[in-house]
């Protein structure tokens, strides 16, 4: 088996010195000056660790890339949760002033009539809102929630909209009823 040989100068004194390749990239002592130096790299080390320092950046940036991409995953799903707890939240809060109004305007039958029409109003706003809502994002869990989300949305809003025509129907019996205790009419023909 051969040896290969590197030549080269001493970096201190200038002499020219030969090596065995295995002492490539080690420290030598130059035997002229004797001071101790690294020997170069042979063409093939300097090559090999060229590679290795072109696919450990390459690895970098693939690591960087991956990061991003997780990162900007992560800033997308939390944006989609403050959204749907905002439509989540509007939602509660819509419901709770109809049922508010409902309750201070129970006993005048025209406040059963508006709170109705009102209920059949919000009830169609907030079914066709979340019917409409966008669901063709992309698969995965998020998608399904956003599905989830529009189904409730939907039956809250179609429960709402019956609910309000119960409720002006109940009120056209209960303005009947007002009518006679307050007048004193009957019905007999």
């Amino acid at each position: 088996m051969t040896t290969r040989t590197i030549w080269y100068k001493c970096p201190f004194c200038k002499t020219d010195l030969e090596t065995d390749q295995a002492l490539s990239g080690k420290q030598d002592t130059c035997p002229e000056c004797g001071k101790v130096h690294s020997v170069p790299l042979s063409k093939l080390d300097f090559a090999k660790q060229k590679a290795v320092q072109k696919e450990a950046e390459r690895a970098r940036k693939e690591v960087e890339r991956i990061r991003a991409e997780a990162q900007q995953r992560t800033r997308k799903e939390s944006q989609q949760r403050a959204r749907q707890n905002q439509e989540k939240a509007d939602l509660r809060a819509a419901e709770e002033t109809a049922r508010r109004w409902i309750r201070a305007n129970a006993g005048r039958p025209e406040g059963g009539l508006i709170g109705g029409v009102l209920l059949i109003l919000l009830g169609a706003f907030v079914g066709v809102g979340f019917m409409a809502m966008d669901v063709s994002v992309g698969a995965g869990i998020a998608n399904l929630d956003k599905m989830n989300l529009r189904l409730c949305g939907t039956v809250v809003g179609v429960g709402l909209f019956i609910a309000g025509i119960i409720l002006v129907g109940l009120n056209a019996i209960h303005a009947r009823l007002w009518a006679v205790s307050l007048h004193g009419l009957s019905r007999t023909p």
